[in-house]
């Protein structure tokens, strides 16, 4: 059986991908990640990789606090990402979207 990685969103499973998350960090490249939010000290999100032991903080803003992305600037390619993950994205951008429209400083 293959490798897998499962992508969580609090404790909560989002979803899972027979594909391997590509890592650019070499910090990053042999260990699981946490998504660790500097403001508030929440863990956000988790990606695991059944392969891998140990874990890897990674400094990312939760979603109160303008971040809660899994998909990092220099990413150029979603492919291995599941389903699951993709429409969270998604969400994010239009929550993030309407409510930039909505705000007291553009209605002016």
């Amino acid at each position: 059986m293959g490798a897998s990685a499962f992508y969580f969103l609090g404790s909560q499973l989002l979803g899972t991908s027979q594909s391997i998350p590509r890592w650019e960090d070499w910090q990053v490249h042999h260990k699981n990640v946490a998504h660790f939010c500097p403001q508030c000290g929440e863990v956000w999100a988790r990606i695991m990789d059944s392969r891998l032991a140990g874990w890897f903080a990674q400094t990312t803003l939760c979603s109160k606090h303008g971040g809660g992305s899994f998909i990092s600037t220099w990413r150029n390619t979603f492919e291995e990402l599941p389903p699951e993950v993709l429409a969270y994205e998604l969400h994010l951008l239009i929550t993030r979207h309407e409510t930039a429209n909505s705000s007291p400083a553009t209605a002016a």
